[in-house]
């Protein structure tokens, strides 16, 4: 059989497999393994299965990962980020839709402590929906902008999904993280302006919040936000400086993140035990998924799909901007339909080296890719967010959440649209940070 036809009959058995609810990284195993063996020699199957899930974990870059996981952890046991909602309520509370704005400031916090848009979704789901329930939100409204919210996490730094971009591609970490930062804030102001409208215009949705603060409450609030500041600026201010490696960063960040906690006496050192063990097991399934996927691309090397594929995108007759246009709404397609990871490993080898071939900014495709990813998360059926708010909000029902989601899509999608329309959003620091 021909090795390209191999290669497509792989990429068609893992969509297949993934779909039929198959565990990701038990499929890239199979697949990529099945294919190597009948595309190369048996001495030069053994020998990859040998030395590739062993020299792409031992890959030192990947250690940014669960350093970044533990960050989150210990800042969430710490209360750091229950801390800048309450800033947050306390400040704009008032405004049409106050209290679902306060959420998404603090889903933004929350991001720059951590790279999970699960955990996003999850803490401040518990956070939030009780506190705008109680004041009469609607609770689709309210978990539609949560889980929403919560996918800020993939976009703004400490991004796991970025690094692991990062690391798929062999695309510099540092700038692709700084890339991240003002298209995560661009999406953060869209919402606020897009909620504030929607409630002004639908007060029913969000009642508004009829509690007082004196100048003098609000200006004392603010001493809770110190340590959001201070990870935010040890852990980007570190990267963006040059001062420390994204690994380096992402130690640091874990290491002030503990101290955080044990300095304001809502951790102790027998609770830190729990976050380590979380992140522990967070890493392992991470890594041996990214074991797995690039068992995957490896056959789908040997196969000469990914040569195949680039040379035909290079040459359509189009222009570099309708072809990425197009991709772009392939990857829309997939979103709604993959886990996010298993879409990046699956497509990200045939995808990216046409994608250099096009002549296009790798960082400026990876904040395309991770904006998509963000309203992959949110989109049904898959919408892994959604999925993770009900674990935390029971009483929602899912198909809830889901309508919710509506109005946040149509915020994403501007937002995609700037980023597509306007490069340099995400190139502006990264060539700062460069030169």
């Amino acid at each position: 059989m021909d090795p390209v036809a191999v290669g497509i009959i792989g990429i068609l058995a893992m969509v297949v497999l993934m779909a039929m609810g198959l565990n990701i990284a038990f499929t890239f195993f199979v697949v990529g393994a099945g294919g190597t063996f009948y595309l190369v020699s048996h001495k030069a199957f053994l020998s990859t299965m040998a030395t590739a899930p062993f020299f792409t974990i031992a890959n030192y870059t990947l250690s940014t990962i669960p350093m970044f996981i533990l960050m989150g952890y210990f800042a969430f046991q710490g209360g750091v980020t229950q801390d800048i909602f309450n800033i947050a309520v306390k400040w704009i509370g008032r405004l049409p839709g106050g209290l679902a704005m306060a959420a998404i400031v603090g889903c933004t916090a929350f991001a720059f402590c951590s790279g999970s848009s699960l955990a996003g979704a999850a803490v401040m789901g518990q956070v939030t929906i009780p506190e705008m329930r109680r004041y009469g939100y609607d609770k689709r409204f309210a978990s539609g902008v949560v889980a929403a919210g919560g996918a800020l996490a993939a976009m703004i730094p400490p991004s796991i999904t970025m690094i692991i971009y990062g690391v798929l591609t062999e695309t510099s970490i540092a700038p692709i993280l700084i890339g991240g930062i003002l298209p995560g804030l661009m999406t953060s102001a869209i919402y606020l302006l897009g909620i504030y409208l929607i409630a002004s215009r639908k007060p029913h949705l969000a009642p508004l919040f009829t509690e007082k603060f004196t100048w003098r409450e609000r200006l004392t609030s603010l001493k809770g936000g110190w340590g959001v500041a201070f990870l935010s600026a040890l852990v980007i201010g570190g990267i963006y400086s040059g001062l420390f490696s994204p690994t380096e960063a992402g130690a640091a960040g874990a290491a002030g993140a503990l101290l955080l906690g044990l300095g304001s006496r809502r951790m102790t050192l027998r609770d830190s035990w729990k976050p380590v063990l979380e992140t522990a097991t967070t890493t392992a399934q991470i890594f041996i998924i990214i074991a797995g996927a690039l068992l995957f691309s490896r056959m789908l090397t040997f196969s000469g799909v990914t040569h195949k594929f680039s040379e035909w995108i290079v040459s359509l007759p189009f222009p570099p901007m309708g072809i990425l246009i197009v991709i772009m709404l392939m990857y829309i397609g997939l979103g709604c339909l993959m886990e996010p990871l298993g879409m990046l490993f699956i497509t990200l080898p045939i995808i990216f080296p046409a994608i250099k071939a096009l002549g296009i900014n790798p960082i400026w495709f990876g904040i395309l890719l991770v904006k998509i990813i963000e309203i992959g998360v949110i989109t049904p059926p898959v919408g892994m967010n959604v999925y993770v708010l009900k674990s935390v909000t029971p009483d929602i029902a899912l198909h809830e959440i889901f309508q919710g989601i509506g109005w946040m899509l149509i915020m994403e999608i501007v937002a995609l649209g700037l980023l597509l329309a306007f490069p340099s959003i995400t190139l502006f620091l990264p060539s700062l940070m460069i030169k």
